[in-house]
């Protein structure tokens, strides 16, 4: 899957809304506020959304975990 420039500066500007030393929750949180968006990335697409959005590309297992929470969570 193409990974967008857009989709990746939204996640870095998101992450980085939630401050310094919240950056596993930032991910997981934009997994389940952006879940039915992002369902059909794979472990290695979200890999790739990582890095290209700035972060070590493991943190793509983080973001793939929230979007799996996405269908049980939602964003108070």
């Amino acid at each position: 899957m193409v990974i967008s420039d857009n989709l990746a500066l939204q996640l870095s500007q998101y992450v980085t809304a939630f401050g310094e030393g919240n950056r596993i929750p930032a991910i997981h949180m934009f997994g389940i506020e952006f879940g039915e968006k992002l369902a059909s990335f794979t472990v290695a697409d979200c890999k790739r959304l990582a890095a290209k959005a700035g972060f070590k590309e493991s943190l793509g297992m983080e973001l793939h975990k929230g979007i799996r929470l996405s269908a049980y969570a939602k964003r108070k």
